[in-house]
């Protein structure tokens, strides 16, 4: 069972890659629930709008923005010529709140994480299952113990993110505080190594990085954007490659939105080796990703998108190479917008 689970943080590690795209599961069971200035939330624009639109984020000074980070996964190896088949889900809810404006068009956002919801199943079997909202007590010995310890541990700690004009992020304030909760809920390094993707600086830093879909001019319908951008994960260093087309004018959630379709590719950049996994490297022989975008320009901010990743990959450690095929949806959605 030791061996299966550790397998858990090589996927996490090959798909934190939200910089392709905010995503968004069903949010039939798997969102956080949200009572806001509808005002807000049903904001609309003309849908014969003829010119040329501006689709870059507009955060409102004053708001509280409530959002859920959703994957939907699904992972096949082989291992020891044995077929290995894991189903993970996992759910963060989250609020950011801007904080100021900074030199040439950026702003600091502060964002804090409000629930945390896993389940994982490997050959159909239950092996962790978690949720932040409810109370009842986890076994110590079982695998869910130490899920339950850091995923508890990362709820209310603010991080303070500095954002440019482009949508980077240049920092993050606050993730001190955050390693030091960690350290003192699940003192063994190497367990806590094992969740390291769910924390790192490199994996936070996409949570505030949906931007970088925006263009950087008004756009037509009809019109198209590339982005690109090299991404360090657990899993060494990830090229995403992206293409948005401007469909055109949709209504979505109660928004009247821009429809963005996007394309792209995921690829391994120079391979090095994946960090707190033993030494295990991962290359994506092939990526794919499609989906939709929305965004409500009136609200200044990005609706929904629906993200799905095809990604073929060789994960090598040992001397010893296993095939993997993962499929997932990963990524985003704003729920509610509040004083």
């Amino acid at each position: 069972m030791k061996k299966n689970f550790s397998l858990l943080t090589l996927c996490l590690a090959a798909t934190l890659v939200l910089a392709a795209g905010c995503s968004k599961s069903k949010k039939v069971s798997w969102s956080a629930s949200g009572s806001g200035d509808q005002a807000a939330t049903n904001s609309s624009v003309s849908s014969t709008t003829n010119g040329p639109t501006d689709l870059t984020i507009k955060w409102q000074d004053g708001k509280k923005y409530a959002l859920q980070m959703s994957l939907d996964q699904d992972m096949q190896m082989d291992v020891g010529k044995q077929p290995f088949a894991q189903h993970l889900k996992l759910a963060q809810g989250l609020h950011m709140t801007p904080l100021r404006a900074i030199d040439s068009g950026g702003h600091q956002i502060e964002m804090v994480f409000d629930s945390q919801k896993m389940d994982l199943t490997q050959n159909g079997q239950s092996l962790v299952t978690f949720d932040s909202s409810e109370h009842a007590s986890v076994d110590p010995k079982s695998p869910a113990a130490t899920t339950a310890k850091i995923m508890k541990s990362m709820l209310g700690v603010p991080l303070d993110y500095s954002i440019g004009a482009d949508g980077k992020v240049s920092k993050i304030d606050g993730i001190d505080t955050l390693t030091t909760r960690l350290k003192a809920a699940v003192p063994n390094t190497r367990q806590r190594a094992m969740y390291s993707q769910l924390f790192d600086e490199n994996t936070l830093k996409q949570y505030g990085a949906f931007s970088q879909m925006s263009p950087d001019h008004p756009v037509n319908i009809g019109d198209s954007w590339n982005k690109s951008d090299d991404i360090m994960t657990g899993a060494g260093g990830m090229a995403v490659d992206m293409t948005y087309t401007f469909e055109g004018w949709e209504q979505h959630d109660g928004h009247n939105c821009a429809h963005l379709q996007l394309t792209g590719t995921i690829k391994s950049k120079n391979q090095p080796a994946a960090t707190g996994m033993g030494g295990q490297t991962v290359d994506v022989q092939s990526g794919k990703i499609t989906g939709d975008v929305w965004f409500d320009p009136a609200l200044g901010m990005f609706v929904d998108t629906q993200d799905n990743q095809d990604i073929v990959m060789k994960i090598t450690a040992r001397g010893q190479s296993i095939s993997g095929h993962l499929q997932q949806t990963i990524g985003m959605s704003l729920l509610d917008v509040s004083q």
